[in-house]
């Protein structure tokens, strides 16, 4: 699983607000620009563990600090998508990048989230991290 997999799932479950990039950011505009990287191949059984790539590993990582810094229990869409941005030279980077994505705004959307996220568990992080490293 590459990191623009990470950024399709993202718009599926938050689109992003089009202030935010130049360009729309949509899910069609996406998949189609991943070309590029990946040719459509037959779909994978659900069942079938994805590996992941070092970058997408790379982005896990700094959303988990992310999450950590602004002390959230919880990895949120932010965290995954300034993460996403921000990994030099990830497929996701230079997708956003080509979406004229303003590192600013999302690094502006952080300190605005809810600190400690009280729903959350306070040990997710540190789970996370031991299931995916």
């Amino acid at each position: 699983m590459d990191t623009e997999h990470v950024l399709l799932g993202i718009l599926r479950v938050a689109p992003a607000p089009p202030e935010m990039f130049a360009q729309p950011l949509s899910i069609p505009w996406v998949s189609e620009y991943a070309t590029r990287w990946h040719t459509p191949t037959t779909k994978i059984p659900n069942s079938v563990d994805l590996p992941l790539h070092a970058d997408t590993k790379a982005v896990f990582d700094q959303a988990m600090s992310l999450a950590d810094l602004y002390r959230c229990n919880l990895i949120r869409t932010e965290h995954l998508l300034l993460a996403l941005a921000t990994v030099a030279n990830s497929h996701s980077a230079v997708i956003l990048n080509k979406a004229g994505v303003s590192l600013d705004r999302l690094q502006a959307m952080l300190p605005g989230l809810p600190v400690g996220e009280q729903t959350g568990n306070p040990v997710a992080l540190q789970y996370l991290r031991d299931e995916l490293f």
